[in-house]
């Protein structure tokens, strides 16, 4: 892992310690240190997509969604997006959605998703991912981390690592 890569969580994460704040006080003012759990309802929040858009988790609802936190330096987020890749094609007319949240520079990420095409939607949040990763239950800012959202909107698994087929297809068939 490259050392800037390093100082950024390690920095990141001292913030967070420190502050006490969530992403839900950069979105709503409050100061919260709530974690979801699985059973929670999934927290909403905004990040710009690859294109700069800000994009909202809701805009999602009604599907399963796949929340993947990833960045380029990972080694395993990258063996990883070629199986979600195929995941996204094959299952979403079942009505799951996987969504990116890369924790990284843009432009790094724009460049390889240039090269890497991506077959889900990729939103973009450098410090923020950290601090919405720890909220959605990832307290050692592990990569990948996953979290499946069912239709509701209710967080019903998570998973810290990378993922197989055989693994995420078991956290999200019992909800389409």
């Amino acid at each position: 892992m490259p050392l800037k890569a390093i100082l950024l969580i390690l920095l990141a994460a001292a913030f967070a310690g420190i502050s006490g704040f969530t992403i839900s006080n950069w979105l709503h003012g409050k100061r919260s240190a709530d974690t979801l759990v699985v059973g929670s309802a999934r927290l909403d929040f905004e990040l710009p997509d690859l294109t700069g858009r800000l994009s909202r988790l809701s805009e999602h609802d009604g599907r399963v969604i796949v929340l993947n936190f990833w960045a380029t330096w990972c080694p395993p987020c990258r063996e990883e997006i070629p199986m979600l890749n195929r995941f996204q094609t094959d299952f979403a007319d079942a009505g799951v959605q996987i969504v990116g949240v890369a924790l990284d520079d843009a432009n790094k990420v724009r460049r390889f998703a240039s090269k890497t095409a991506l077959a889900y939607p990729t939103l973009l949040g450098e410090m923020a991912t950290l601090n919405i990763g720890r909220i959605y239950g990832n307290s050692r800012g592990v990569l990948p981390y996953s979290v499946v959202i069912d239709r509701s909107g209710k967080i019903v698994s998570t998973h810290l690592g990378q993922l197989d087929r055989e693994q995420l297809e078991a956290a999200v068939r019992p909800h389409l």
